[in-house]
């Protein structure tokens, strides 16, 4: 017989039924375990965080860095502040640190003159003791026909002009290329200026001799006496109109300078050789189609003195002659307006 007697033999699916339950017992272990895994990444996830967070808040040393960081930048901010607001005012002082020595005082602001019936640019300067040239320059005045009853004229104290300083200017510079008889600092008083010109200032230069001579004694003469003036100011020739006048003359003639000045430029423009002379109250006289030139780049002239004469290989205006032409910062002016007798 075997081992076991038949009464003794486990009852039918008691080995089933066993297996089962070991399975049920492993499914929840396996449950509870990943319970447990869950609540303590919950916990990972969500205590340790807060309680630091807790911490950070409450730790004095990490408060007292953030303060003192601040602390030093707003000293930092307020110097750098500080520094700024103070250059402004320390580049001034420097630019008004000029000394003006000057006998002169600052002149009287411009009048201002409404055109009447009757008035001419001559009697108008002689009114106001200034010339003629003065009030064409300041209120760029190019045809002597625009003066008419009811213009506002805006007239200096004395004869002179406006300038516009560039860049690089001193007012001993504008001086010396636009009236040598007065210093840097006689062109500052009489603007009432305490510092040297900067780029842009609107300054008033008198003409050379103001108020020390009488002005109606200054002005042009005609660069070829006895000439006879064929083209006037705007006239048309050849497709445009001139920027001066020609006078024509026996071939031969003298062309003189209108006034003293130094020679700046011999130019060969479309009227032939010529010769460009720089006047010491700021304006330009050019002298074009000459035959002969007898003054060199840079020479001082007379007024009256030749500078050249007429002829006839220059003939760009059927005859012998001359173009004529005044400017003045720019503007070209009639020339019967500056000229006695022309």
């Amino acid at each position: 017989m075997s081992r076991y007697s038949y009464d003794d033999m486990p009852p039918e699916g008691y080995r089933e039924k066993g297996g089962m339950r070991r399975s049920s017992s492993l499914i929840i272990a396996f449950i509870g375990v990943l319970i447990t895994l869950i609540a303590i990444l919950l916990y990972l996830m969500f205590s340790p965080q807060e309680e630091a967070s807790q911490e950070e808040a409450a730790s004095p040393d990490a408060v007292t860095v953030d303060i003192q960081d601040v602390q030093l930048l707003e000293n930092e901010l307020d110097d750098a502040a500080l520094a700024a607001a103070s250059e402004p005012e320390a580049q001034p002082a420097a630019e008004e640190g000029r000394v003006i020595v000057s006998a002169y005082g600052p002149l009287d602001p411009p009048a201002v003159y409404v055109v009447q019936e009757g008035d001419t640019l001559s009697s108008i300067a002689s009114d106001f003791s200034v010339s003629p040239g003065t009030i064409i320059s300041c209120n760029s005045i190019t045809d002597v026909k625009d003066v008419v009853p009811g213009l506002r004229l805006v007239i200096p104290e004395i004869s002179g002009s406006y300038y516009i300083a560039e860049e690089g200017d001193t007012a001993d510079s504008v001086a010396l290329h636009r009236n040598p008889g007065l210093s840097g600092d006689d062109i500052l008083a009489l603007n009432g200026m305490d510092r040297d010109l900067v780029a842009g200032d609107r300054i008033f230069i008198p003409s050379l001799g103001a108020d020390l001579e009488a002005e109606a004694d200054k002005g042009f003469i005609s660069p070829l006496a006895d000439g006879d003036e064929v083209y006037s100011f705007l006239d048309v020739y050849g497709g445009s109109s001139l920027e001066g006048v020609v006078l024509a003359g026996p071939a031969g003639s003298a062309v003189v300078a209108a006034d003293s000045g130094h020679v700046i430029d011999l130019p060969m423009d479309k009227y032939g050789k010529g010769v460009k002379i720089l006047h010491d109250d700021g304006y330009y006289t050019v002298y074009e189609g000459l035959e002969r030139i007898l003054v060199r780049q840079a020479e001082k002239v007379s007024k009256g003195q030749p500078i050249g004469s007429i002829g006839t290989s220059q003939t760009y205006f059927g005859r012998p002659a001359v173009f004529f032409q005044i400017e003045q910062e720019g503007v070209k002016i009639d020339p019967a307006l500056m000229v006695k007798g022309l």
